[in-house]
């Protein structure tokens, strides 16, 4: 009996086991930059270089959006804000809400931008080479508000909202039934 009982929990832990390393597998990542373009190579290489500040991040299961409220533009930005969306890797530049940066951005995919520790994106006190360079930008001509854009509906709160509304009115509805 103790051996059919250790033969039966020995094979759950292993199929246990199994599936937690095999269901779920971890992922690393890792960086490696080439050698650091020049400023002027940069901005060529960008889709859209500006100065702004972090007013919000927002983090997801495997990404983070970062809106921006940009104060000056170099190239392919005219609007007063900017989302970027970065993957948390060892390539991801460390964005604190609050601090202005000057962002060298790329577009990742279907013109979403992002950028990496391999871009020349910095915090905006470390930038003074590259201002001087860039020179004074241009300000923003088109105010918008991308707030919105951060938001994430759970669709699962959302779904269990529904379902206990749905089962107050069955109940409600039975006991109106049963006087």
């Amino acid at each position: 009996m103790v051996k059919k009982t250790f033969l039966v929990f020995s094979m759950l832990f292993c199929l246990a086991a199994t599936c937690a390393v095999t269901l779920k597998p971890s992922v690393s990542y890792a960086c490696k930059c080439i050698e650091p373009k020049t400023v002027q190579e940069e901005l060529e290489t960008s889709n859209t270089v500006f100065k702004g500040k972090i007013i919000q991040i927002k983090q997801y299961k495997h990404s983070r959006k970062i809106l921006f409220e940009v104060t000056n533009t170099w190239k392919g930005l005219s609007a007063s804000q900017i989302v970027l969306i970065d993957e948390p890797t060892s390539c991801s530049i460390d964005f604190n809400v609050g601090q202005e940066y000057l962002v060298y951005a790329k577009n990742y995919e279907n013109d979403i931008l992002t950028s990496n520790i391999c871009d020349r994106t910095v915090e905006l006190k470390n930038a003074d080479a590259d201002l001087l360079i860039l020179g004074e930008g241009g300000a923003p001509t088109e105010i918008v508000n991308l707030e919105n854009e951060l938001k994430e509906y759970n669709l699962m709160v959302i779904a269990v909202i529904v379902i206990f509304i749905l089962l107050v009115v069955f109940i409600w509805k039975r006991k109106r039934k049963t006087k």
